[in-house]
């Protein structure tokens, strides 16, 4: 469930001064210029299925090896994507509830149904 908080207008720093408020912008761009790439974007939905080793994933985005690893890392350093080694083999998944819900949501309005057009949000 996500809890939206208000800020305290009452306070002496105006709401867009708020250095709570300005380190927040700047974690959430971080977060969706890490995402701004269609292959990465693919990369998210394909993991929406559950955890995959790169190979899969080379499969299910139809990316080479290296591209593929190339996003994967760039993923997991925003901290979207986690890894787990399993003797010769890294899975990656989508790294916490946050992620889940952002590429949750994103998955459903573009990803869910490919084929289908999606009218533009209002």
């Amino acid at each position: 469930m996500l809890v939206v908080t208000m800020p305290d207008f009452e306070s002496n720093k105006s709401y867009a001064e708020s250095d709570q408020l300005q380190h927040g912008a700047e974690q959430a761009c971080d977060l969706l210029k890490a995402i701004a790439t269609p292959t990465r974007m693919m990369l998210l939905c394909a993991l929406m299925m559950g955890e995959m080793t790169v190979t899969e994933l080379c499969y299910a985005v139809g990316t080479k090896q290296s591209l593929t690893s190339h996003h994967l890392n760039r993923l997991r350093l925003s901290g979207l994507v986690a890894t787990r080694r399993n003797e010769k083999f890294i899975y990656y998944r989508l790294a916490d509830d946050v992620a889940k819900l952002i590429v949750g949501v994103l998955y459903e309005r573009y990803c869910g149904n490919a084929g289908e057009d999606k009218p533009a949000a209002a």
